[in-house]
């Protein structure tokens, strides 16, 4: 059984695709963090009876959805972590299977060839 020459491909273009998730999603929770502080800079200097501001009430909701986005990106981050270890597991098991039928396509090539 020959494998084709793209599997090689295949597999570096899932961990590059997996990297730049990876990348996207750091970037995306640095970016919210940052903005999180800055948020909550500003709320904590506010006075303590907000509920006569809307525009601040807005805003503590906006730095609570923030808050629901962060912990939305660490999750997607645990789950393309872990997916990357199923395709790096099945990789190294299509690998060994694939090593292995090399190896009894060459013991009948020499069994044919009379050699055993």
């Amino acid at each position: 059984m020959k494998t084709s020459p793209s599997e090689p491909e295949t597999s570096s273009a899932w961990t590059e695709a997996l990297k730049k998730v990876q990348q996207a999603l750091r970037q995306a929770v640095a970016e919210a963090v940052e903005k999180e502080k800055g948020l909550g800079a500003d709320l904590a200097s506010l006075p303590p009876d907000r509920g006569q501001y809307p525009a601040l009430q807005r805003l503590e909701q906006w730095a609570e959805r923030l808050r629901g986005l962060k912990a939305c990106v660490e999750q997607a981050e645990r789950k393309a972590a872990e997916a990357d270890a199923a395709l790096q597991a099945s990789e190294e098991g299509i690998r060994e299977g694939l090593a292995a039928a090399a190896a009894v396509r060459q013991k009948l090539a020499d069994w044919e060839g009379g050699k055993i």
